[in-house]
């Protein structure tokens, strides 16, 4: 089970390894809470203002990170990567399977300074977006 908490990244270093959908989601989120991003691939397709390092993954590039997404295409090496960040006391959310993550990434509504976030312990993705959803359309 996850605990809701709220984190602070402002300016806080986080490394998203992957270039895909995962990756791009996890970038759309992170902006708006002026987090210090950097996105490792091999290839990179899609346009960011944020730091691109375009090879491939090794446990040495985690160095100085205070948050780390592993979005790789790759399940194996998603898994290393959260295996890289335990043993260096690095917070990792590993996007195709929760079960090997430190946190999940909630669906966000967020206007302001106010936020609203929802998740389902990493079960129901849908359902988390959906009650989103709802609640963009209250507020």
């Amino acid at each position: 089970m996850f605990l809701p908490i709220g984190l602070n990244l402002k300016n806080k270093k986080v490394l998203i390894v992957g270039a895909g959908a995962a990756a791009a989601q996890k970038l759309r989120a992170l902006k708006k809470y002026q987090a210090r991003v950097t996105l490792l691939a091999p290839e990179i397709k899609f346009q960011t203002r944020y730091k691109k390092l375009k090879k491939t993954y090794t446990a040495a590039d985690l160095a100085g990170y205070a948050l780390v997404y592993a979005c790789a295409d790759d399940r194996k090496l998603n898994r290393r990567i959260a295996a890289d960040a335990r043993r260096r006391n690095i917070l990792v959310n590993v996007c195709d399977a929760p079960q090997y993550s430190d946190f999940i990434s909630p669906a966000i509504y967020k206007r302001g300074i106010m936020s609203a976030a929802v998740f389902s312990d990493g079960r129901n993705v849908r359902r988390s977006l959906a009650w989103r959803e709802k609640i963009s359309r209250i507020l």
